[in-house]
């Protein structure tokens, strides 16, 4: 098996980030000047864990296998921010299956499907009594009835949307609210994307190769920026390109 990068995310700034933990770095390509930057990985990266740009731009690196503990034999999550002056902060992460990072450094348990945060508000570690204080995200919900439908429901909103096709939807691996609607991503042997207004009528509608010459975790291989644009990363015999699907 050929290993690829497995994780991306990109910047407000339009940066955009690929954790190549083959390489055990981290590259950022900067598209006003079109250059490249590389950052050492600051661990051992298992293939569990996360990468994720914060509301500021500084990026953060979830390592779900962790550092050994007091105890032995016990793991603790670590989670690193790279500040903006070159700075590595880490913070423990009390939780038990650690997956997902958002934009406000908040790591999300899958175990209980709640919200821990390793950095206080002032950057410093949180302790472990802080990070019990747990919360439930503001969930967009979505449902898979068989292969050709499938549920969307943004409950705040308090509105529901059903999808249906001639031709198999694949897996949902993103439902997103954008500023023009909502977006929603399919993977199978393509990938599929439906940008929708908020009363379901559809703006965008279509089906990109899903191309993975070397192995991708294809739940990292989609990025949807504040505006509402595509990012899709594939591998190639040539390297790796990322593709870029503007907003309708």
């Amino acid at each position: 098996m050929r290993e690829g990068p497995f994780a991306m995310d990109i910047a407000g700034d339009g940066r955009i980030a690929l954790l190549d933990h083959v390489n055990e770095r981290v590259l950022i390509y900067e598209p006003n000047n079109s250059s490249f930057t590389s950052i050492g990985l600051p661990f051992t990266f298992h293939n569990q864990g996360d990468m994720q740009f914060d509301s500021i731009g500084q990026l953060t690196i979830l390592d779900a296998v962790g550092q050994p503990g007091e105890n032995p034999g016990i793991n603790i999550p670590q989670l690193y921010l790279l500040s903006l002056n070159g700075d590595i902060n880490i913070a423990p992460v009390f939780a038990t299956y650690p997956t997902m990072l958002t934009r406000e450094l908040e790591v999300l348990d899958s175990y209980d499907g709640r919200l821990v945060a390793p950095f206080t508000p002032e950057g410093e570690g949180n302790s472990r009594e802080g990070q019990r204080l747990r919360y439930s995200p503001n969930l967009i919900y979505r449902f898979v009835e068989n292969i050709y439908e499938a549920q969307f429901a943004d409950v705040e909103a308090g509105l529901a949307f059903e999808v249906r096709s001639p031709d198999p939807l694949g897996a949902i691996t993103l439902f997103k609210k954008v500023p023009m609607g909502y977006i929603a991503i399919f993977h199978a042997d393509q990938i599929r994307a439906i940008w929708f207004d908020l009363s379901g009528r559809i703006l965008k509608d279509i089906t990109l190769p899903n191309q993975q010459f070397s192995e991708i975790y294809w739940l990292r291989q989609v990025v949807v920026n504040g505006a509402g644009d595509l990012f899709v990363f594939e591998s190639q015999d040539k390297g790796i390109e990322v593709r870029r699907i503007a907003t309708p």
